[in-house]
């Protein structure tokens, strides 16, 4: 029973066969249970090590716990030196000289055991007050220790203060949670962001325009998106057919349109086609400016999407009675689109604000409608663009009323985005276990209050526009505290 397996390279189990794979290694953990007598020999490596591979191992060894003796003296003699802070204290409680700074008169200090001072705080008890050395050591014990495992500001501050005192614990602790990467990278931000904001309708008409594809439809023709333009003011409504909702696509039908109305601005969400460069580079030069919404946000291009949904239904409504293909009945939707009272436009048409007239309808009108019925008077426009005004206002000052809107949408508590603040974006396909913020990247622009503009991704051209609810602020030690934990 006190044989031994052979010592030979490879090792052979009971039978004398050689074991080559690793699976069979439980063969001899099998027979260690069986016979606890048998002795298994191991012999380092398969291969023939020299002497100087073998001296520059124990050298390594020797290095590290080298190393690791030194630290721990390097601690031991900074932490025996007397500190200043806890002496001049109980020197204060002592001789009755006024406390140091940042030490209340109603505690009482007494000096305690591993030249560490005691604090007795009325109505909490007695904690103890760690010197000046052991404090950087506590707050990362007490944020990422296994009690805590990077518990939130309050939880950290609890966990320390059922235990320890000194001045300035909420204040250092609270800076060290909030800077911590690994926190940033997984937590969510629980500053309050502005309120949403109503789109700014502009009062005049063409100042902007809102785009949007609608599509892809059916395959019954050639086409199978629609370019939807809609202007803020009039609400009336424009639209191209295409075949591909491509850059190039858009630039050719938008060119004529600018050039005809002279639009102020797209705003418009960001599609292939208008995140391009060709589109960014080519509206410019026309003099159109560009707002673009930021992902995930379709209600900041409220105006549009509502109106898709009723020219998908008018669409449909004329293609069923008829059973002619949808590219038919386009114009004419787009027409009866611009002709239907909006309660938005105090009961009147997008063609009456754009034109300050009546649309001329063929069905109703009659054939022979005289030239004086509809004269068009400049002043008319001008007065109904007057009365759409003054109803926006009453209808938005009603509206606030009504929900409470104050005129400062800012908490106290919230943080509004400024132009070179470090922010971190949420990531939009969190992988498990995996940050969910990106790096922190400077805010290069704002656009409106929601929305800030920030560098591209790693690989990708152009900025991009992205909503504050998508991002976080990023927290920066102070540079004094910064400095300060370097050098301990």
């Amino acid at each position: 029973m006190g044989s031994e397996i052979p010592k030979a390279t490879p090792f052979r189990d009971s039978k004398g066969n050689t074991i080559k794979h690793k699976l069979l290694w439980g063969k001899v953990a099998n027979l260690k249970e069986t016979l606890p007598k048998v002795h298994v020999v191991h012999i380092l490596g398969h291969q023939r090590v020299g002497i100087h591979v073998a001296g520059n191992t124990l050298a390594d060894e020797a290095a590290k716990s080298a190393v690791a003796v030194a630290t721990v003296a390097a601690v031991t003699r900074s932490s025996s030196k007397p500190d200043t802070e806890i002496s001049a204290t109980i020197k204060a409680t002592a001789d009755g000289t006024p406390f140091p700074k940042g030490f209340p008169s109603k505690y009482s200090y007494c000096m305690g055991s591993m030249l560490n001072a005691v604090v007795k705080i009325p109505g909490v008890g007695v904690r103890e007050m760690p010197n000046k050395v052991e404090r950087p050591q506590l707050i990362p014990a007490a944020h990422e220790g296994a009690a805590s495992a990077h518990a939130g500001v309050a939880a950290t501050i609890s966990i320390l203060q059922a235990r320890y005192w000194w001045p300035g614990l909420y204040k250092e602790t609270k800076q060290y949670v909030l800077c911590c990467d690994i926190c940033q990278q997984i937590k969510v931000s629980t500053a309050r962001r502005p309120q949403q904001t109503p789109l700014l309708i502009s009062n005049k008409p063409l100042q902007c325009v809102y785009l949007e594809h609608c599509g892809p439809l059916s395959q019954d023709s050639a086409y199978k998106y629609i370019l939807v333009a809609v202007d803020s003011c009039s609400r009336f409504v424009w639209v191209w057919p295409q075949r591909s909702a491509d850059a190039r696509t858009v630039i050719k039908d938008l060119r004529i349109f600018v050039d005809t109305f002279a639009v102020a601005a797209f705003h418009s969400d960001q599609g292939p086609a208008f995140a391009s460069k060709a589109f960014r580079d080519t509206m410019p030069s026309l003099g159109v400016q560009l707002q673009f919404l930021p992902p995930f946000h379709p209600e900041g291009n409220s105006v549009v999407e509502r109106l898709n949904r009723d020219l998908k239904q008018s669409l449909t409504a004329r293609v069923i009675g008829t059973g002619r293909s949808w590219l038919d009945h386009l114009y004419g939707v787009q027409r009866a689109l611009n002709n239907l009272p909006r309660r938005s436009l105090g009961g009147r048409t997008s063609y009456e604000c754009l034109f300050g007239t009546q649309m001329y309808v063929p069905d109703l009108d009659g054939p022979g409608v005289e030239m004086a019925e509809t004269s068009f008077d400049i002043n008319d426009r001008v007065t109904v663009l007057q009365d759409l005004q003054q109803f926006r206002e009453d209808n938005s000052s009603a509206s606030a009323a009504c929900t409470g809107i104050k005129d400062d949408p800012v908490t106290p508590t919230g943080w509004i985005p400024r132009i070179g603040d470090l922010v971190r974006e949420k990531v939009a396909v969190k992988k498990e276990f995996g940050p969910s913020y990106r790096v922190p990247v400077p805010v290069l622009g704002i656009s409106g209050t929601r929305t800030v503009i920030l560098p591209p991704l790693h690989g990708a051209k152009g900025n991009r526009f992205v909503s504050i609810d998508n991002v976080k602020l990023q927290h920066v030690a102070d540079s004094a505290q910064q400095t300060k934990r370097d050098t301990q």
